[in-house]
């Protein structure tokens, strides 16, 4: 089968042309501003659960009854807010990849054949199926990306009211952060554009050969499928494999991340506690928010890769919908026979093996 190696090549396209492929397609913005608003509610749970955690340490356990029940609220409330993100953004998704797919799928069926010829249509198959799923993940996280820098934010300044100086040694962790999410994201990329590819040459071999089962049994071509199918099973096991030490890297990457944003305040900490400037309670909440922050900034990390992704898969769909109609009107009627059609000396042939003279 050709491959059609400019398929996956990733381009950008304009803000206008965002906007046009959204035409039409029912965005459940409701839904969007539910994820927001699910964002900023964590956060402010998050927020009550680290001050409550500092104030018992300096408090020596003796808690009133109202601020331990506040505390159980907000863990609960963390948990519905996470729902709420988790259940609403996934429909947001979903419903915009229906209007899409549908919008595009309308659009295959006008295009020349000529976009079928050039690779069997493995690439208007991909267009159809991972692109979408990947295309309609743009808005959605592009709102989670505005949560997590409003939350972000939040927390940096309720840092700052805690300590400057804790806070200032804290910010050496953004740096990082922007560093590993890029090189991250750029992997991740790289690898998806590979594995789209290979798994839309590997689906349209499987239903091409599936569909002509009858003809490979009868040009007795068994054994010559058996190991072109292989070829493709292989190759779609090594960029899974690819795939897992990507994930793999990235563990390692959040538990470095981790251990950073562990010591830093407890290091720095422990000085400012000695030298009297402010209590272990909160050094304790300033933990709890940083460990809040490195959260969020893991997110951060894999909401860059997602919107690549989406970003790319969103502008090949965006370039099939520019493609050319078939002009079915400009054709021309053909003329009635005159006589009847003579076949001579035609052979049949499986690929390139000779099958009947």
């Amino acid at each position: 089968m050709k491959k059609n190696k400019n398929a996956y090549r990733a381009e950008n396209a304009s803000v206008r042309e965002y906007v046009e492929v959204h035409r039409g397609v029912e965005i459940p913005w409701v839904y969007l501003i539910l994820v927001f608003v699910a964002a900023l509610g964590s956060t402010y749970a998050s927020m009550h659960i680290a001050n409550f955690t500092g104030d018992m340490v300096d408090a020596g356990g003796n808690v009133p009854t109202n601020a331990l029940l506040r505390f159980v609220f907000s863990y609960l409330a963390i948990a519905v807010f996470g729902a709420m993100n988790f259940l609403f953004s996934g429909y947001a998704s979903e419903k915009i990849n229906l209007g899409i797919r549908t919008k595009l799928w309308r659009k295959i069926m006008f295009v020349r054949q000529s976009n079928y010829d050039v690779d069997g249509g493995q690439t208007l198959v991909s267009r159809v199926t991972m692109d979408c799923d990947f295309a309609s993940k743009l808005l959605v996280s592009i709102v989670g990306m505005l949560g997590l820098a409003v939350s972000i934010g939040i927390y940096l300044v309720r840092m700052y009211r805690i300590n400057a100086t804790l806070s200032t040694a804290t910010l050496v962790l953004i740096p990082i952060s922007v560093l590993v999410g890029w090189g991250y994201a750029k992997l991740r990329f790289l690898i998806a554009q590979k594995s789209q590819a290979m798994l839309s040459r590997t689906t349209t071999y499987l239903a091409e050969r599936t569909k002509s089962l009858t003809l490979i049994k009868t040009a007795n071509a068994q054994q010559e499928e058996i190991e072109n199918g292989r070829a493709c099973f292989e190759e779609q096991y090594r960029m899974q494999l690819k795939t897992g030490f990507i994930n793999l890297f990235y563990t390692c990457l959040q538990t470095a991340y981790r251990i950073l944003s562990l010591a830093i305040p407890f290091i720095v900490g422990g000085k400012l506690v000695a030298a009297g400037i402010i209590k272990v309670g909160m050094v304790v909440a300033f933990y709890q928010i940083t460990g809040s922050v490195a959260t969020d900034a893991t997110n951060v990390i894999n909401s860059v890769g997602t919107i690549r992704q989406a970003n790319g898969a969103l502008t090949r769909v965006i370039k099939t919908l520019k493609l050319s109609d078939e002009q079915i009107r400009e054709g021309k009627t053909m003329d009635e026979p005159d006589q009847d059609i003579t076949f001579l000396d035609v052979d049949f042939a499986y690929r390139e093996r000779l099958v009947l003279e």
